[in-house]
């Protein structure tokens, strides 16, 4: 990703935050707002200092120009950037109330209050910086096509905002139509960089348009101020297909990892022309047969292999490698017994490892975290155990590794914590 300067703000609103860094090089920090709190990306800047995104509370008011509380609501959820030094202190915090924007006309604001969030965050070449987010937790009265946890694309619905220098939004597009009459949903948003860092490619994993029922992925070509070049769309009338993760290939392709009807497919698209030319069952299992919207992640590594990284609902958790050519090259269990996880999530580090983390579900009375970090060759260098559920993890500039986690706190209150830790997956 790209790597952008900014000039110390100052603070607009402040975070009681518990500092456990026992040494600069390592940290532990605890964020409580007024309520519920979730970090969900963390962008490391040219100067040392981090920004994140996420959702966070705010006493309720119905805008930031008024002290007008909402009606019933002790607490407003909203959107939101964080500027940190180094070491995670706030330097300054800015909420975007999604009343306060422009959303699908469709989309009635009681159903969206408090449902937003921010996902993923990059820096643009003038500057300014490209977030995508997504609403959840609301529904458009789609057909029920059977799809079992995480919710169906019926609840999600993607958007991208774009920032200045200073943190201030100056573009939002939500990519759900707004013209009756067009009736096409989005849902699974996922952005990332190119290699040659020219702009981003945009996925929207699920397609679901009136009336002719078709469902598939999309692609959208972003230039490096986050402007739309081209799009893509990829469906079949005969099977349904989702998209859940991308990587890219220095042949000058893009791998879509999803499913096509009951089974796990690997897709290959033309990066300049974003057109399909070849397409891989990745393995049987893993799907149960169903269109279920189960986890599964892919990443590139050095040598031009992929490592995929999928779960069974059943039993087991996989790790395959692909070629280049999307042929199977071997593939291991994770874990065997631990079963149930979802939530992955995964980067790989300057060395070609892989850090991978998911959700351990075998005990249900503790929400905890695993993270991995694998070789090239698939073998596990160390596992550590973090309470809490890990929504991002990435390698920082000096080799160690930042943690974004979500904590649960006496009364079922959600705290987000950044941890930035060793190498070796140690927080000392």
């Amino acid at each position: 990703m790209k790597r952008i300067a900014l000039l110390p703000l100052v603070a607009l609103l402040f975070a009681c935050e518990r500092d456990t860094a026992s040494q600069a090089t390592v940290f532990s920090r605890t964020y409580e707002f007024q309520g519920n709190s979730s970090l969900n990306d963390v962008l490391e800047l040219e100067n040392g200092n981090l920004l994140l995104c996420g959702k966070v509370a705010k006493p309720a008011f119905i805008s930031t120009a008024s002290s007008e509380i909402t009606e019933g609501r002790l607490e407003e959820p909203a959107p939101a950037l964080i500027l940190t030094d180094a070491e995670g202190r706030i330097l300054k915090t800015r909420l975007f109330p999604i009343n306060e924007v422009t959303t699908d006309a469709r989309l009635e604001f009681n159903n969206l209050y408090g449902s937003a969030r921010f996902l993923q965050v990059y820096g643009l070449s003038n500057g300014g910086f490209i977030v995508s987010g997504e609403f959840r937790g609301f529904g458009f009265n789609i057909p029920d096509f059977r799809f079992s946890s995480p919710p169906s694309p019926g609840t999600n619905s993607p958007f991208i905002a774009r920032f200045n220098a200073n943190l201030e939004m100056v573009d939002f597009r939500h990519f759900n139509s707004t013209m009756p009459w067009d009736n096409r949903l989005y849902a699974n948003g996922l952005l990332k960089p190119k290699p040659e860092g020219n702009g981003f490619i945009y996925m929207l994993g699920f397609t679901f348009g009136f009336p002719g029922g078709f469902l598939g992925y999309q692609l959208i070509d972003l230039d490096a101020e986050g402007d739309e070049i081209q799009r893509s769309s990829f469906f079949d009338f005969n099977e349904i297909k989702f998209a859940g993760d991308f990587t890219f290939l220095e042949n000058g392709t893009i791998v879509v990892v999803g499913q096509e009807g009951g089974y796990h497919y690997s897709f290959q698209v033309d990066l300049n022309s974003l057109i399909q030319f070849r397409r891989r069952r990745i393995a049987d299992d893993g799907t149960a047969e169903q269109f279920n919207n189960n986890a599964i992640l892919i990443e590139a590594l050095p040598d031009g292999r992929m490592m995929c990284f999928y779960t069974d609902p059943v039993e087991k958790n996989y790790l395959q490698f692909l070629g280049s050519g999307l042929d199977t090259l071997g593939r291991f269990d994770l874990e065997p017994e631990l079963i149930d996880q979802y939530h992955y999530e995964s980067s790989v580090c300057a060395d070609g490892d892989i850090l991978l983390s998911c959700i351990d579900l075998t005990d249900a009375s503790l929400e905890r975290s695993l993270i991995y970090r694998i070789r090239p060759d698939g073998q596990v260098l160390w596992r550590r155990a973090y309470d809490g559920r890990v929504q991002q993890l990435e390698e920082a500039q000096d080799g160690r590794i930042f943690v974004l986690a979500d904590l649960f706190y006496s009364g079922g209150k959600r705290v987000a914590t950044l941890y930035k830790i060793n190498g070796n997956g140690q927080l000392q």
